[in-house]
């Protein structure tokens, strides 16, 4: 007599009723955890059921570089101001010849000062989103400014000393003139200082305090030839800071 043909039929292996519980508990857990990483996406569920939500932390703002371009305006503004002194001594209404040495030694040193500045501007400095309205910010700028308006000034007293037409020296006299010998190198200095706090960096600082050292001595030198040159210099005039110095 043949067996009838038909499907296997397989048993399926006994489960214990905790091993029942166990899988439908662990279904569950991971069904809860879907749904929660779905309501909250800060938390993130791999398919391993073993697998404890993680947080995933989220990216602080980049706060670095808001203000690089202000600072860097500032000195390129600053450059472009001394740039126009390659044009001042061909202003000059009968001066006399300069060495070419000096001329391309202040050229050379100015820009490679202004490289260290806009190097470090642009590949170092950090400042805050509102650094803008910090206090050393706007008193650094108007320093800048006031200083850069100095200097302007102070030039176009030197430049206009002598009538056409007219040789020899004269005695500086209007603006801060009437205070300092050299109101031109501190307007130079204002400017720095201003720079310095504006950026509120050690490059600005040094470079500040350097070219305080360095226009000093020149504007002593300055002074005393004025104090020789002329009997009449007024005596009450102070070398470069108004009523101190």
């Amino acid at each position: 007599m043949a067996r009838p043909v038909g499907k296997r039929i397989t048993a399926e292996p006994f489960k214990s009723s905790d091993q029942r519980v166990t899988e439908e508990t662990c279904v569950r857990l991971r069904r809860m955890l879907q749904q929660k990483s779905v309501a909250s996406p800060s938390h993130s569920v791999t398919e391993d059921t073993d697998t404890v939500p993680t947080t995933q932390h989220k990216r602080a703002p980049d706060r670095s570089g808001c203000l690089q371009p202000k600072c860097r305006r500032l000195q390129q503004e600053h450059f472009l101001r001394k740039s126009k002194s390659l044009i001042f001594p061909f202003l000059i209404r009968g001066g006399k010849p300069m060495p070419l040495c000096l001329s391309v030694l202040a050229f050379v040193f100015c820009t490679y000062n202004s490289y260290l500045q806009s190097r470090y501007l642009s590949q170092y400095a950090v400042y805050a989103d509102d650094w803008i309205t910090d206090p050393r910010f706007i008193t650094g700028f108007v320093l800048w400014l006031v200083g850069l308006l100095i200097n302007i000034h102070s030039d176009h007293i030197l430049r206009n000393l002598r009538k056409p037409g007219e040789t020899g020296y004269k005695i500086p006299r209007g603006g801060l003139f009437e205070y300092i010998s050299a109101a031109n190198y501190f307007g130079e200095v204002v400017e720095w200082c201003g720079y310095a706090l504006a950026s509120w960096s050690i490059q600005g600082g040094a470079f500040a305090l350097f070219t305080f050292c360095f226009l000093f001595t020149r504007a002593q030198h300055h002074h005393q030839w004025y104090l020789e040159k002329f009997e009449d210099y007024p005596k009450f005039r102070k070398i470069i800071i108004p009523f101190l110095f």
